[in-house]
């Protein structure tokens, strides 16, 4: 259990027969209907690889070269997701299983050790109380509701999978 196993949970569901669905775009998005055990298995690989290249990336070009190049270089990263996860749709069927975001955050939650997740939460909580002494001592208000409504609503979205580990 890790952190990019919990974040690979977050796309997937098991319906009420036991198959596995499989949500491409996230919780708003359709579910679609994975054929068996072993393509819903290579599925996750694929997804926990492509979320440790992305953020891997977004960190070596954005520290060597300018964050601007990262985002230079998204079109790319996600025409390989889509080529990835298109062999794994071809011929997968459309579920009408539906996800709620709190079910996604749930499945994170699942996925990610309870360490790990009070991590999250205490260092939400310090950077939240970090932007708005910022702020203060600054006297920018964008500063304290910018960065610190961004790390309060990280200390939520912890605090609501702690709840639910």
């Amino acid at each position: 259990m890790g952190y990019f196993d919990g974040l690979t949970n977050a796309s997937f569901k098991l319906d009420a027969d036991g198959n596995t669905v499989f949500f491409p775009y996230g919780a708003s998005g359709k579910g679609r209907l994975i054929a068996d055990a072993d393509s819903a298995e290579r599925l996750k690989r694929f997804i926990g690889r492509f979320y440790m290249v992305v953020l891997g990336m977004t960190l070596i070009i954005g520290v060597t070269v300018g964050y601007i190049w990262t985002f230079i270089a998204m079109p790319f990263v996600m025409l390989w997701y889509f080529q990835g996860i298109k062999k794994f749709l071809k011929d997968a069927p459309f579920s009408d299983e539906k996800m709620s975001s709190r079910e996604s955050m749930r499945n994170v939650a699942s996925g990610m050790n309870k360490y790990l997740i009070w991590f999250f939460f205490l260092s939400s909580l310090l950077f939240t109380a970090a932007a708005i002494f910022v702020s203060v001592e600054t006297g920018n208000l964008f500063l304290g509701l910018a960065g610190g409504g961004f790390f309060a609503v990280g200390t939520l979205v912890s605090a609501f999978m702690l709840r639910s580990k």
